[in-house]
């Protein structure tokens, strides 16, 4: 395996580790409307834009940490991953699944997931600042 490549079972366990706040999330949205109603539409919005992008960005926080490499081409198909699974799932789960929740999650994907390698990238060079 070349530097900077990554087994594929690491690219599955971090789309897993992405989308588990994003099902958790839907499934809570779904399943306690009660608990949710109540709040202005905007705030439901804004949580959920907070915890999709929070999950791409803790997947490739960690999957970036474990590639020796460039950390850009592993969070770009890590973000691949993470969105080939989500539309696994929207498509087995939701009942009407729409082509706008694909797209929000591949942005929210995406954004996450550069973070989340960016993030990575700089602690490691910070790291090596110590030495």
């Amino acid at each position: 395996m070349k530097r900077g490549e990554l087994p594929i079972t690491d690219y599955m366990a971090g789309a897993l580790l992405g989308n588990g706040p994003v099902w958790m999330w839907s499934m809570a949205l779904a399943h306690v409307p009660s608990m949710f109603s109540a709040l202005p539409p905007i705030l439901v919005w804004g949580l959920s834009l907070m915890i999709n992008i929070a999950g791409g960005c803790l997947a490739s926080y960690v999957v970036c940490g474990r590639a020796e490499g460039e950390t850009l081409p592993v969070a770009l198909r890590l973000v691949a991953a993470e969105w080939a699974f989500s539309i696994m799932m929207l498509l087995s789960i939701a009942s009407e699944p729409s082509i706008g929740q694909a797209v929000f999650l591949l942005i929210c994907f995406t954004a996450g997931g550069l973070i989340g390698a960016y993030i990575s990238l700089w602690r490691r060079l910070r790291g090596r600042g110590k030495d």
